[in-house]
């Protein structure tokens, strides 16, 4: 309860209202009284201690007494209870996903040639977009977070966590984005991944300033995958800081993305056997690319740099010729 009662004395006997007393609690001002009783109210929540001295005939002050009392919160300001709500959330929101995912896969059975192969393209980018694994393994990083951090240092992450997935499931049927959705999409899930990532990244996002991203469309999920890319089988090295720089650019009639990282390189990713999910990720993309241009088939280059043997880089450009984007008027 966050009210109660404090009785108190003193040893002297012979006349004890010549007894004045002062009081504080925590490092508050102190406070003078004649009674022996105190009330408190509206306490915050967790320990406070409280001291007490007497004077008598308003000499020096005696010795002081302290009291350290706990105000124990209700279930519903408790770590557990946010984490449970915060699960809970993640829960619905994923069964909500994955009921989307299965409606665009039943629908897509009444579709024919093309527009069958673009539907069904777009639910295995949905899927790749935001995997299970993922999400399990952001529910247990922020779990872990809010163990040893204070509960409000973490809404930053799991308000993150909950547009990301907002994002993905309003965008998810749609074949182009607006290019500040994808980028504020791109910010929120390499900041999730920094957090979840046991090897540290840093990453830069620059646009070209004849870009205007609030009026520009490009593709709808073309630039996730190589960002996994790089932060999953990319950073191998323990020792290695990674780096991720993102930089959308105007090309004469084409919008260029160039990926760039600091990670193992192609070469070494194939002998360590870690290029199956890559080679997934990169027919995907290149299928999307081809649905919106056939004739598009330079629309995609990844390259490795010879600079630095250690940590030689993947360099991924993604050019949209005319046919792939849009630019409002």
């Amino acid at each position: 309860d966050k009210e109660f009662k404090l009785k108190f004395t003193s040893i002297y006997h012979p006349n004890p209202n010549a007894v004045t007393y002062k009081y504080k609690v925590d490092d508050k001002a102190w406070t003078s009284t004649k009674s022996r009783e105190l009330g408190f109210y509206n306490l915050s929540y967790g320990y406070h201690k409280i001291t007490i001295q007497a004077s008598i005939y308003g000499g020096s002050w005696g010795p002081t007494s302290s009291l350290e009392v706990y105000i124990t919160p209700p279930f519903w300001r408790s770590k557990y209870f946010y984490f449970t709500s915060l699960f809970l959330f993640i829960s619905i929101t994923y069964n909500l996903l994955k009921y989307r995912f299965f409606s665009l896969k039943g629908h897509s059975k009444i579709k024919i040639g093309a527009q069958h192969n673009l539907i069904d393209l777009k639910r295995r980018l949905t899927a790749a977009n935001l995997k299970p694994h993922f999400v399990y393994n952001s529910i247990n990083s922020i779990r872990e977070f809010l163990g040893r951090n204070p509960v409000e240092e973490s809404y930053e992450y799991i308000d993150k966590f909950s547009k990301l997935i907002r994002l993905n499931l309003s965008n998810s049927t749609e074949s182009l984005i607006r290019l500040s959705d994808e980028m504020t999409r791109i910010k929120y899930y390499l900041d999730l991944e920094k957090l979840r990532a046991n090897i540290p990244f840093e990453y830069v996002l620059e646009i070209d300033k004849h870009i205007n991203p609030k009026k520009t469309w490009i593709p709808n999920l073309i630039i996730q995958p190589f960002l996994e890319n790089s932060i999953w089988y990319g950073f191998r090295e323990p020792l290695l800081a990674g780096k991720l720089n993102i930089e959308i650019r105007r090309s004469q009639e084409s919008i260029v993305i160039e990926i760039q990282d600091n990670g193992i390189g192609i070469e070494e990713s194939g002998k360590r056997n870690l290029k199956t999910h890559e080679s997934k990720g990169t027919e995907i993309v290149m299928s999307r690319l081809l649905s919106l241009d056939p004739f598009a088939n330079s629309a995609l280059e990844i390259s490795t740099s010879t600079d630095d043997l250690k940590c030689p880089g993947t360099t991924i450009k993604i050019k949209l010729t005319k046919g792939m984007f849009k630019i409002e008027k």
